[in-house]
C-alpha cells in the first residue's frame, strides 16, 4: 500500500543578506528549488490541475514564466538542477535516467553516457567540465527467519 502526501508550500526568496522576510514567489511543491547560475530565476516542481510540471519563475515573483510537462516517470523528489550555462533543467526520474529540459522549449531529452544503474543526486561543477552523480541499486527482499525464539 503506497501513502502520499500532498505538500502545498510557499515558495520564498530572499537576498543573499538573509534579511528578515522575503518575498513571496508562488504557491508551488517545489521539491527543492534551485536558482539559476545567473540568479534571476527559480526552478521547481509546481501542481497544475492534479498534475506536477516543471516550473520556471522569476525570483522576483508572479505567475510562472514557463511550465513544462514531465515524463511520466519523473522524480523530481531530490530536486532540479540547473545546467551551468542556465539554459537547461535537470532532473532524474524513478528508473535511472536523468533527464534535461531546455528552457527555451521542446521535449525533455535523457542525458546519454551514463551508466544504466539506478542513479540518486547529481550536478555539474560551475564551470560545466565535470558531472558529478550518486548510483546505486534498491534491493527490496523480504526474508522469513524460522526458528527464533525471543
Amino acid at each position: 500500500m503506497n501513502n502520499y502526501r500532498l505538500f502545498v508550500e510557499r515558495l520564498f526568496a530572499l537576498g543573499a543578506d538573509f534579511g528578515l522576510f522575503g518575498h513571496h514567489v508562488a504557491v508551488a511543491s517545489t521539491g527543492r528549488p534551485q536558482i539559476s547560475p545567473d540568479s534571476t530565476r527559480i526552478a521547481c516542481g509546481y501542481i497544475v490541475e492534479g498534475k506536477t510540471e516543471l516550473a520556471i519563475f522569476s525570483v522576483e515573483g508572479g505567475d510562472p514564466i514557463s511550465l513544462f510537462e514531465l515524463p511520466r516517470r519523473a522524480n523530481l523528489r531530490l530536486g532540479v538542477r540547473w545546467t551551468p550555462d542556465g539554459k537547461s533543467v535537470a532532473f532524474r526520474d524513478w528508473i535511472g535516467g536523468i533527464w534535461k529540459q531546455d528552457i527555451a522549449g521542446g521535449h525533455p531529452q535523457k542525458l546519454r553516457g551514463l551508466p544504466d544503474e539506478k542513479l540518486y543526486a547529481f550536478d555539474w561543477s560551475p564551470d560545466g567540465k565535470y558531472f558529478a552523480f550518486t548510483r546505486g541499486s534498491e534491493i527490496r527482499d523480504v526474508v522469513l527467519i524460522g526458528g527464533f525464539h525471543p
